[in-house]
């Protein structure tokens, strides 16, 4: 079953999408509050101890690198302690 990325207010509102899981990454695309995004089951965790989310974003055939900065809170914690890699 599809896991599809809810946005906090700050993602809503335009994010970046990155070739790799780092703010260094180049950008590949970006996604806003009235896309849908699928979650790839797949994430990882920074020096900074940023989370990144694998994502694929079908409207505009992107796949990449999402902050968890811009994750809704409780669906983030969902994703790395029940279906970390």
């Amino acid at each position: 079953m599809p896991i599809y990325i809810q946005l906090n207010e700050t993602g809503k509102n335009g994010s970046n999408v990155r070739q790799e899981p780092s703010l260094d990454g180049q950008v590949v695309g970006g996604v806003n509050g009235g896309m849908e995004i699928l979650y790839l089951n797949q994430w990882e965790c920074d020096a900074e101890e940023r989370y990144w989310i694998k994502i694929y974003v079908p409207s505009e055939d992107v796949e990449g690198w999402l902050s968890g900065r811009l994750v809704e809170d409780a669906q983030l914690e969902t994703l790395i302690s029940d279906l970390g890699t």
